[in-house]
């Protein structure tokens, strides 16, 4: 059916009383093709040697990787340019079943429902609220205890992450809620990559200092491919989705994000 698939998420497909779940279009049309190639394979090799293409379809079907922008391989010397939208790749599918005689009603496609997605993504949102305004009470008052203000003008928000700042620009203390844990991540997200890099190489080489006085070991993150840096501490065995376990989660949070900032300060402003 013409039917509008841009942006929808294919889950599974049908054809000819076979289901078969896949991970996207493109395997889907993989699945498919080879299924046909298995059946028939004078359709696609002939167009792949453009013979007898009335169809145009050769432009899409080559006898090598090098005829095409994304070669997708159906068997040797067959090869299908898979770089193409959603729309274009159900297209190449019914001219092909006509080549191949099969009935394009017989292949039914499995769509996520676009509107539970929606309904997930509010439930999950108004979950992370709901965390944040139990959470930020509990940090904001740890850490007015230690002089600390860091939280202070932070209000509780629909992301998985609060941050708080400490008056140098682009590093900052993060928390986190996951479904699996709860972390603190100590950001250096400055604009400049290279002043990432150097501070992160500053705090490195004081890592056993920094490590010994807080009594754990931390997850180190460079990370040379992204601009920022991050070292983090992570509290596994929680989940937001667990109201039982939001009481430890918010004093992990208020506890380690001063804990942390206060490991790693003194050497970025000393």
């Amino acid at each position: 059916e013409n039917v509008d698939l841009t942006g929808r998420d294919i889950v599974k497909y049908s054809f000819m009383n076979t289901e078969q779940p896949v991970s996207s279009w493109t395997d889907m049309f993989e699945h498919v093709l080879k299924f046909l190639h298995q059946r028939d394979k004078t359709v696609l090799s002939g167009l792949a040697y453009n013979v007898d293409d009335p169809s145009g379809l050769s432009t899409y079907i080559s006898n090598s990787e090098d005829g095409l922008r994304s070669a997708l391989k159906i068997d040797e010397n067959v090869f299908v340019e898979k770089n193409t939208s959603t729309t274009l790749k159900v297209s190449l599918l019914r001219r092909l079943f006509a080549l191949y005689g099969a009935e394009p009603m017989d292949l039914v496609f499995y769509l996520r429902d676009a509107e539970s997605e929606v309904t997930a993504d509010t439930a999950r949102y108004e979950l992370r609220k709901r965390y944040w305004t139990y959470a930020l009470p509990i940090i904001k008052e740890y850490h007015s205890q230690k002089q600390s203000e860091i939280f202070e003008n932070v209000n509780p928000i629909s992301s998985n992450f609060i941050t708080g700042s400490f008056g140098l620009g682009g590093f900052r203390v993060t928390c986190v809620a996951n479904y699996d844990s709860a972390r603190v991540d100590f950001y250096l997200g400055k604009s400049d990559a290279s002043q990432n890099k150097a501070a992160y190489d500053l705090l490195f080489s004081h890592k056993d200092a920094i490590e010994e006085k807080l009594g754990v070991s931390m997850t180190w993150e460079r990370a040379n491919q992204n601009k920022a840096s991050w070292i983090s501490f992570t509290l596994g065995n929680v989940s937001i989705t667990n109201e039982a376990d939001w009481p430890r989660m918010a004093k992990f949070h208020a506890e380690w994000s001063d804990k942390i900032s206060n490991a790693m300060l003194p050497y970025l402003r000393g």
